[in-house]
């Protein structure tokens, strides 16, 4: 795996840097020993990125890149740069969500009263190696790092709270989230189709390529004589081994597909009118770029029946709508809400890291 450019070397810092007071006359029995030039100024971090009026530090966001590394693996350098980008903008976008919610205006010794709360009821029936593993789970060397982190989290579901209209803290819900009869109803006539369970099948194919048998005449006229040999008794998965090369290893047998899904418009009117156990006729193998790569046959090994959708007026059915559009509804209002944060920060990085919008990422650009 090759290793994405450390951000310490990737990023300029605006050095943060430790040095001691200057000696003064008669100063020097306090100080002690003049220290050199070198060792009296030491970067200890550097500033990554700016955010409204906080900054992401260097440490922070190397810390949160070999994270990522640990998750995603790179092999060009190509890729170790876009995994730079996105664990910059989701440091972005954490930041900007923590602002929002300290925004809100909860009164910090209620948030800390909630952390301490949080922190006992955790580590109350925890042993000190379980302690220390939890930390660890959550990203925190210490305690001071763990509060820090859950003081963190609590403002970002602070600011999730109140984009989704839901109460947070002492706030009461800003939003009304009861879904209409109308909208049900209108959201099962949008999706009754896909509400609907299709037949499934599992075929078994056999396939000949054009340039395993010299030409496509020849390889259509040895699977016609195939086709017959089937017909006639012959062990279909016992062919295969024989002359499908690339279908030896699971016999021609294929995972259960819903026949909505079959892309070959021949195949898909072969499993919508053929009974299981039936035989297609020969028909051509298109490869990716629309030409001809050979010719195969397929079985039906087993078919499930389809199911109709269930009736609107079924109860599960309507809790089942509503919860699903609630969840719709929630992904477009934090998406909106996040949006807006994006554009009204002011955000300053490294010429070197260009971060997309979201909106930007979203549509692929």
């Amino acid at each position: 795996m090759r290793k994405a450019t450390l951000l310490l070397g990737l990023l300029p810092a605006l050095g943060l840097l430790a040095a001691p007071l200057p000696a003064q006359d008669g100063a020097q029995d306090l100080l002690g020993p003049q220290l050199t030039p070198e060792d009296q100024w030491r970067d200890f971090d550097g500033v990554a990125m700016i955010i409204n009026d906080d900054i992401i530090t260097l440490r922070e966001l190397d810390k949160m890149l070999k994270d990522a590394r640990g998750m995603v693996e790179t092999t060009t350098d190509a890729e170790s740069a876009e995994l730079v980008q996105q664990v910059a903008e989701v440091a972005v976008a954490r930041r900007l969500q923590t602002q929002a919610g300290r925004n809100i205006g909860i009164p910090s010794d209620d948030v800390e009263r909630t952390i301490d709360r949080f922190l006992a009821a955790n580590r109350r029936d925890r042993s000190a190696q379980e302690t220390a593993s939890w930390m660890a789970e959550r990203g925190a060397g210490d305690l001071g790092q763990l509060r820090n982190k859950t003081r963190d989290e609590l403002y970002r579901q602070f600011w999730e709270s109140t984009a989704l209209g839901e109460p947070a803290g002492a706030m009461r819900a800003s939003r009304d989230r009861f879904v209409r009869p109308g909208q049900l109803r209108e959201a099962y006539r949008i999706n009754v189709d896909s509400l609907a369970q299709p037949p499934t099948v599992i075929f078994q194919f056999l396939a000949l390529s054009t340039a395993a048998w010299g030409d496509a005449q020849t390889a259509r006229e040895s699977l016609e004589d195939l086709r017959a040999e089937i017909l006639a008794g012959a062990d279909m998965g016992a062919l295969v081994d024989e002359y499908g090369a690339s279908l030896r290893e699971t016999r021609g047998i294929s995972p259960r597909i819903p026949i909505t899904r079959v892309d070959d418009p021949h195949l898909k009117d072969f499993a919508t009118e053929a009974k299981e156990g039936a035989l297609s006729e020969v028909f051509e193998i298109l490869g990716p770029d629309g030409e001809p790569q050979g010719f195969q046959i397929a079985r039906i090994v087993n078919r499930t029946a389809g199911q109709p959708a269930p009736e609107f007026e079924s109860p599960a059915m309507q809790v089942d709508i509503a919860t699903k559009l609630q969840s719709s509804w929630d992904k477009s209002r934090l998406t909106t809400s996040s949006d807006n944060l994006w554009r009204t920060a002011f955000i300053r990085t490294p010429p070197a890291l260009k971060l997309k919008m979201p909106w930007e990422r979203r549509a692929g650009r």
